[in-house]
């Protein structure tokens, strides 16, 4: 099954995350598809604006959760080279023994944040660790009213990783992130309406269709002028948020070999 679905409406490209039977919980292969089209779509003067919707029920449940019982048993690092490293469609860095940067697998997502054309997320279901991040890396969320979205690393003795510590308190500031992030509750579609961590909700039936229209939208102005735009307004964002990847690479490896953390993966796939 194609993991990544691509089509070119108009001057919009949509992107959907096809892996329904797993809630869409994210692969090497996943990062790699979104990854290639993103940077395709960004170097295309044609392509204003980019959307990453979803297959079935939910948007992306974050890492596959089958997986963790095999990862807990090696290192991050030893994790990362045989699952992600090579497979995620990024540019090789000149200095082969650099691949393992200080970023680890939050290169992804630091390249990411680089792309320049307005990213609308449309969100449906859950969207939960990594998956949440997924959708904090687009410029935009707009939700329908079944939306859950959950932090969830803190129930898993994990904390953030691909940026989301400094996307989720730059759109919902420090006190909520902490609240958020420490409880590792569900914030439901109203909520999450509420206190900016999406922009829009709508119906389940109008999802599809409100999203497209959004990024329609932007799309219809002028490109150099939404680009300047969007360099003004993020470029304190991407000053701070490479440094917090850095951060988040060297927690989440003194997280990873706790056993603290291993004993949580371990009572996860009893349930």
């Amino acid at each position: 099954m194609v993991e990544v679905v691509v089509e070119r409406k108009g001057p919009v490209l949509i992107c959907t995350l096809n892996r329904p039977e797993n809630n869409n919980s994210i692969t090497a292969g996943i990062f790699k598809d979104l990854y290639e089209n993103w940077v395709e779509a960004d170097n295309d003067p044609t392509c204003r604006a980019i959307l990453t919707n979803n297959t079935g029920a939910n948007f992306c449940v974050g890492a596959e959760s089958g997986n963790f019982e095999a990862w807990t048993q090696k290192s991050m690092q030893a994790v990362f080279e045989s699952e992600y490293e090579g497979k995620q469609g990024l540019p090789k860095l000149e200095d082969v023994d650099a691949q393992l940067d200080s970023l680890g697998m939050n290169r992804w997502a630091w390249l990411v944040s680089q792309i320049r054309t307005p990213m609308i997320a449309a969100i449906t279901g859950i969207a939960a660790g990594g998956g949440l991040a997924l959708a904090l890396l687009h410029h935009f969320r707009i939700a329908d009213s079944t939306c859950k979205l959950t932090t969830a690393f803190v129930r898993l003795g994990l904390s953030f990783e691909l940026g989301m510590s400094q996307l989720l308190p730059r759109l919902v500031g420090s006190q909520r992130a902490l609240d958020i992030s420490l409880t590792g509750r569900v914030v439901e579609a109203e909520e999450a309406l509420d206190i900016g961590l999406i922009d829009r909700m709508t119906n389940p039936d109008d999802l599809a269709q409100s999203a497209y229209s959004f990024a329609e939208l932007i799309a219809g102005h002028s490109p150099l002028a939404v680009r300047a735009t969007m360099d003004a307004i993020l470029s304190t964002r991407n000053e701070d948020l490479r440094l917090a990847m850095e951060s988040e690479y060297r927690r989440q490896q003194v997280l990873w070999d706790s056993e603290e953390f291993k004993s949580r993966a371990r009572k996860l796939m009893q349930r």
